[in-house]
């Protein structure tokens, strides 16, 4: 898999400036938005930053990460053999236009891309989030797609209000592709795909083969000095039982212990 963000980063997204408020029917002001993009903050920890604020504002929020196929189901490998080459000779090609994308030799057939050839044409990965929103008919709850390094909320969805996690509809995924495809490959005219691959609740993203900015004392003070919020716990995989921990045990020393202890001697 290709390092997380790397769709993001190929257009280091500018930010910085007064935050944004998150969406008119939540009324959330932000903080994190004011950091710069960079290697050691990049989408992330955008994503982790956005679920510590919220959660820290009672609104449920969950960090999901995503892979985009930047020619979706236009990439088709086929045999392009040229006559000076003794060898098999096959390209990824893009079927709206049958340009050759990239090209590779081979003893024999069938078609097997080398691994370099794979690494450049496989999926790549990003972190955004996804937030509850406020809704009218308890039958229903609203889920956004947000995307943290905009400050953007990119479609919505409503699903049955039974079901516990949010659990995007088909629809909802493919406008989050469609709104990528626009924003980023406008320039390559694709089409892009995406596939919800992960979906958790918590501390920062543990799969993704990155550290956790607050693993940076520089980057924790510049975060704290631009957004004026202290930064998330410098935790790689902090769960929802661990955040719910840490509230209780907050709340404990605030006010004793719920058995009875006022924690007073």
């Amino acid at each position: 898999m290709k390092r997380l963000c790397s769709v993001l980063s190929l257009v280091a997204l500018p930010l910085g400036g007064a935050a944004l408020a998150y969406d008119a029917d939540i009324g959330v002001v932000t903080t994190f938005g004011k950091m710069e993009y960079s290697a050691g903050f990049d989408c992330d920890d955008y994503a982790y930053c956005c679920h510590w604020e919220l959660f820290k504002q009672g609104i449920d929020a969950w960090q999901v990460g995503i892979h985009l196929y930047e020619y979706g189901r236009t990439l088709l490998i086929e045999s392009r053999p040229r006559t000076d080459w003794v060898h098999e000779r096959y390209c990824y090609v893009d079927g709206a236009g049958g340009d050759e994308l990239l090209c590779w030799s081979q003893m024999e057939a069938p078609a097997d891309p080398p691994s370099w050839i794979d690494e450049m044409t496989g999926p790549q990965g990003h972190a955004l989030n996804i937030v509850e929103t406020d809704h009218d008919d308890a039958s229903f709850r609203r889920f956004c797609f947000y995307e943290p390094q905009q400050d953007l909320s990119v479609n919505c969805w409503l699903q049955a209000a039974t079901v516990a996690l949010p659990n995007p509809p088909q629809s909802a995924v493919d406008t989050l592709a469609s709104w990528y495809g626009v924003t980023h490959y406008e320039d390559v005219n694709s089409v892009v795909e995406a596939t919800v691959v992960d979906l958790w609740y918590g501390g920062h993203c543990d799969w993704a083969g990155e550290e956790v900015f607050t693993e940076s004392e520089e980057l924790v003070e510049e975060y704290e000095e631009s957004t004026g919020y202290d930064a998330p716990p410098d935790e790689a995989a902090l769960s929802d039982l661990e955040a719910i921990e840490e509230l209780l045990d907050e709340l404990e020393e605030l006010y004793g212990d719920p058995d009875g202890d006022t924690g007073n001697e």
